[in-house]
C-alpha cells in the first residue's frame, strides 16, 4: 500500500459525502403538502393503503386495476408509512427522501466497486472522487426531483433501490465467478435474482434494466480475455 492509499479515506466516506450532500438538497421537500395529481386517487383518497388490515392486504397482493401495474410491495410501504404517522404529507415525502438518499449512497457504492475493477490502478482517492461525483451527478440531476418531491413517486424509488442492491450482488458474483470459478459463489446469484424480484413487485418499471447484468457479464468477459 502507498503512502497516498494509506492517507486516502476509507469508502464510507465517499458515500457519506453523497449522503450528507443529496439529504441537505433534498430536505425540503420533507415539508411539501399532496398534490391533486396522483396523491388523491393513490394516496390520501384511497382507503385501500389506510391501514394494514386484512382486507387491505388482500387487496394489495390481488388488485391490478387501480393504477393498472402490479406493484403489492409498494402499496405495503404505503400502509406501513399510514399505520406510523397517518395521511401526515410529510411522512410520505419523509419516505421519499429517505429512499432517494439511501440509493444515491447505492450508487456511490456501485460506482467505487465498478471503478475498482475496471481502473485497479487507479489511485483509490481519484477512484473515490469519481464514484461522489458520478453519484451526485445522477442523485442530484433534475430528473429526481419528480419522483422524490411528489408523494406518489415513491414505487420508483423502492423498485429501483432493491435493483440497485441487485446489482451490487451480481456484480460480486459475477468478479467472483471470473477470479475464482470454482468458489461457491450461488448464494450471491440468487441474492441478486432476489432483490430483483422485489423490486419487481414494487414497481415493473425496472424490467429494462434486466439487461444491466448481461452487459457486466460481456466485459468481464471481455476484460478476462485480454487479460489472458
Amino acid at each position: 500500500m502507498t503512502n497516498e492509499e494509506r492517507g486516502s479515506p476509507p469508502q464510507w466516506v465517499w458515500v457519506g459525502v453523497v449522503v450528507a450532500v443529496t439529504l441537505a438538497l433534498f430536505w425540503p421537500a420533507v415539508f411539501a403538502d399532496f398534490v391533486l395529481w396522483d396523491d388523491d386517487i393513490t394516496l390520501f383518497a384511497n382507503p385501500h393503503i389506510q391501514g394494514l388490515k386484512a382486507e387491505n392486504l388482500r387487496w394489495m397482493f390481488t388488485d391490478v386495476a387501480q393504477t393498472l401495474r402490479y406493484k403489492p410491495l409498494n402499496w405495503l410501504a404505503w400502509a406501513g408509512i399510514h399505520e406510523v404517522a397517518g395521511l401526515r404529507p410529510g411522512a410520505f415525502h419523509l419516505a421519499n427522501v429517505l429512499l432517494h438518499t439511501v440509493n444515491a449512497a447505492l450508487t456511490a457504492g456501485l460506482l467505487l466497486s465498478l471503478v475498482a475493477r475496471a481502473c485497479p490502478g487507479l489511485a483509490r482517492r481519484e477512484a473515490g472522487w469519481g464514484a461522489v461525483i458520478g453519484a451526485l451527478v445522477w442523485s442530484l440531476h433534475p430528473l429526481r426531483v419528480e419522483p422524490v418531491a411528489w408523494a406518489t413517486g415513491l414505487p420508483y424509488l423502492l423498485a429501483l433501490g432493491f435493483t440497485l442492491v441487485s446489482l451490487r450482488a451480481y456484480w460480486q458474483f459475477a468478479c467472483t465467478a471470473v477470479d475464482q470459478p470454482h468458489a461457491p459463489v450461488g448464494r450471491k446469484y440468487w441474492f441478486a435474482v432476489g432483490a430483483y424480484w422485489l423490486g419487481l413487485l414494487s414497481y415493473p418499471n425496472i424490467l429494462g434494466l434486466a439487461t444491466v447484468p448481461v452487459a457486466m457479464d460481456w466485459w468481464l468477459a471481455q476484460k478476462h480475455n485480454q487479460a489472458g
